[in-house]
């Protein structure tokens, strides 16, 4: 035993504790040295967070492990909460296949040696991509050079939508469309092979690609080698022949005979057709077939199948056929004219028989046993023959823009030939009448509507014409009469010289005063009328009196802006007139105009009377002794009244305080005067005409801006 003495005494344990020590403390150091260290991190590499892939897409699902820590047990990885599959190795890694579009997540869990574990994750998505088609033109197409199209494509995109379509010509990028319709234009391709590209582009940046190859090429060509162009062919059946070729290869040949339906040739290269034709012309049309459908131009040629018949002849009436006789042979198909001459007092009526027609030349086309007759009658236009003058206009209220007159000239044949004046334009026309005596004109007018003009004369004695003038939009009533009296066979009973007066109105913007005007009516029935409107304004007409006593009234007036019109019939047992009719009298707006500048439609009713000048100085012109001068309207102070003599020699003598002169024209039948109105200080100048019958005179002046009336009467 070793000494202790002197020395501290020494911890003695007991030999169980001792024994255990050791091992408590090699344990507790495990302990702490295993909490110590935690398990690697774990990092998903591929796919990426993110990512974004095609559908439907497989892949491997990749993980790494950083150094430090435990060593690596394992690696877990999932889909979600699904399992994937396990991995002890490094790589660590597992398959993943046909996903479908969508989102997913991806997780890796690593367990070490120690059960301890880290995670990562990612998110991916798996895109549809969109769908592109190129519609036009389509895969494999042969095109005619030089060839232009629109390279057209279809897009759609069933999870998104379409950001894009790029088009392609080769590596060339030859248009972008963000919007339907994707189409870009392609000119002019010389021949050659080509190869086009349409991709879609979606918004996640998918892309779908569609290609198509083209060939352009030159157009198939044929041609005919037999018969003839222009050949008359004699045989029943005709073999027709040709040559076609084509760049790539001939397809088929098809001919057509007569505009009918294209039917195959037999042969390509060299093609032919045995063919029966119909007598007459014949036109062929032939065309080639290239592989992609493309056809060729269409060439043509024409023959005559010669086959003759014998044409049948007859008349009807008294006349003569020339062109052809009766019985001679014809070649059938083949083209002739006849001509119908009518006899004596005779005109040709119209053309029967297999072919028809109405005009005495007959253009027709030979058919087999054809029979043509030519028809004569009667010729009904001898008694119609001659001048007709006339009216047109709205007969439901009348306008200038729609009135006028017209002269027609018939003839023994029944040609005709007319000239109408419409608000005072002048056109002309002609033409020929049916046995009907009726006809139809089409008047073309530089800038605006035509005229369309129906006539119809009367061929039963009645001497008139009638019909209609429309212009589409208006329709006007015609009517017309005959010129029947000769000066020396058939002289006019109603010859002789007449004073009219177109009477005026008291209402406000309306001339007071009566326009007048002389008619003298020829030995040969025409009459022509000079005269004055109330405003001063002058006009002409000259025109035939039918046998009926109708004469037509037209004056074109204010350089066809305005007119006179109307229908005037002589009555001489009527007691105070011989003559009269409702006229209508246009005036057109005249801006600073000093006479009714608003312009006039002024509806009066002509009267007149006949008109012997005096023989003698002892005749008078009126039968009256003493008279009265009415003058009213015209902005005159009041209406003044003078009283006159009717002297010797009709010398008018005013015996009035008031100055008034008045001359008598004694050959005409027309006056003028002055009256001074003193309530103005003024004179005034009036012109006017007699009128016998009714022992009166009457006619108009002008005051400053209105017309006035002045009225010549025995005194009461």
């Amino acid at each position: 035993m070793v000494d202790t003495i002197g020395m501290k005494p020494q911890s003695v344990v007991p030999w169980p504790v001792a024994w255990l020590l050791p091992l408590f403390l090699a344990a507790w150091e495990g302990m702490t040295l295993s909490l110590m260290a935690a398990a690697p991190p774990v990092t998903i590499t591929s796919p990426v967070d993110g990512a974004v892939l095609d559908a439907p897409a497989s892949f491997q699902l990749r993980a790494t492990v950083s150094g430090g820590g435990n060593s690596v047990a394992q690696i877990e990885f999932f889909q979600g909460t699904n399992s994937l599959g396990v991995d002890t190795d490094n790589p660590y890694r597992v398959d993943v296949n046909n996903l479908p579009a969508g989102t997913y997540t991806f997780t890796a869990i690593l367990t070490d040696n120690s059960t301890n574990t880290s995670t990562n994750g990612v998110t991916i998505i798996v895109n549809e991509l969109p769908v592109v088609t190129v519609t036009n033109p389509t895969d494999g197409a042969g095109l005619i050079a030089p060839a232009s199209f629109d390279l057209q494509a279809t897009a759609s995109d069933v999870a998104g939508s379409v950001a894009q379509v790029q088009f392609f010509r080769g590596s060339t990028l030859i248009g972008t469309l963000t919007n339907a319709p994707y189409s870009v234009p392609v000119v002019r391709l010389a021949s050659g092979n080509y190869r086009f590209d349409a991709v879609a582009t979606d918004n996640l940046g998918g892309t779908t690609r569609a290609r198509i190859d083209i060939l352009v090429k030159s157009r198939p060509t044929v041609a005919f080698t037999a018969p003839a162009s222009g050949a008359r062919l004699f045989a029943m059946t005709n073999l027709v022949t040709g040559t076609a070729d084509d760049s790539d290869a001939v397809d088929a040949v098809e001919l057509s005979v007569n505009s009918g339906a294209f039917t195959p040739a037999s042969g390509t290269k060299n093609w032919n057709m045995p063919l029966v034709l119909p007598a007459g012309t014949n036109v062929l049309q032939v065309r080639a077939r290239d592989d992609f459908g493309n056809y060729s131009l269409t060439n043509r040629r024409s023959f005559f199948q010669v086959v003759t018949s014998q044409l049948t002849l007859t008349i009807q009436g008294t006349g003569t056929i020339s062109g052809a006789t009766n019985g001679q042979g014809l070649e059938v198909g083949r083209g002739y004219h006849l001509l119908a001459t009518p006899g004596s007092n005779s005109v040709f009526s119209n053309w029967t028989g297999q072919v028809s027609g109405n005009s005495s030349t007959l253009n027709f086309i030979m058919q087999s046993n054809l029979v043509i007759q030519a028809n004569f009658v009667p010729n009904p236009f001898l008694r119609v023959g001659g001048s007709y003058s006339g009216l047109f206009y709205e007969t439901n209220g009348a306008h200038h823009e729609s009135s006028g007159d017209v002269q027609l000239r018939v003839s023994s044949s029944g040609r005709y030939s007319a000239v109408l004046r419409l608000a005072g334009r002048r056109y002309a026309t002609l033409g020929r009448l049916d046995l009907e005596g009726r006809a139809t004109n089409v008047i073309v007018r530089r800038g605006t509507t035509p005229l369309t003009v129906r006539w119809t004369v009367d061929l039963q004695g009645l001497d008139e014409v009638t019909g209609t003038v429309t212009d589409g939009q208006w329709m006007s009533e015609l009517r017309g009469d005959r010129a029947v009296f000769n000066a020396v066979t058939n002289p006019a009973p109603l010859m002789g010289l007449y004073t009219f007066v177109l009477p005026g109105s008291p209402a406000a913007g309306t001339p007071e005063g009566d326009g007048w005007g002389t008619l003298r009516v020829s030995s040969n029935g025409v009459g022509s009328a000079t005269g004055k409107l109330a405003d001063g304004t002058d006009f002409l007409r000259k025109a035939p009196v039918s046998k009926n006593g109708s004469w037509p009234l037209y004056a074109p007036l204010y350089r066809s802006k305005g007119s006179l019109l109307g229908w005037i019939q002589f009555d001489t047992n009527a007691p105070l007139t011989d003559l009269g009719g409702s006229v209508a009298w246009w005036k057109p707006e005249v801006l600073g105009g000093r006479f009714y500048p608003a312009g006039l439609t002024f509806q009066t009713t002509l009267a007149g009377s006949r008109y012997v000048a005096p023989a003698t100085s002892t005749n008078r012109v009126l039968d009256l002794t003493n008279g009265v001068a009415i003058l009213t309207g015209g902005n005159l102070s009041q209406a003044w009244t003078n009283e006159f003599i009717l002297g010797a020699n009709n010398r008018v003598t005013n015996t009035s305080l008031n100055s008034l002169s008045v001359t008598l024209s004694l050959p005409s039948g027309t006056f003028k005067g002055s009256f001074y109105d003193t309530g103005v200080v003024r004179s005034v100048s009036f012109s006017g005409v007699l009128l016998q019958k009714s022992t009166s005179g009457s006619g108009f002046f002008l005051g400053t801006n209105q017309s006035g009336r002045v009225l010549l009467e025995g005194r009461p």
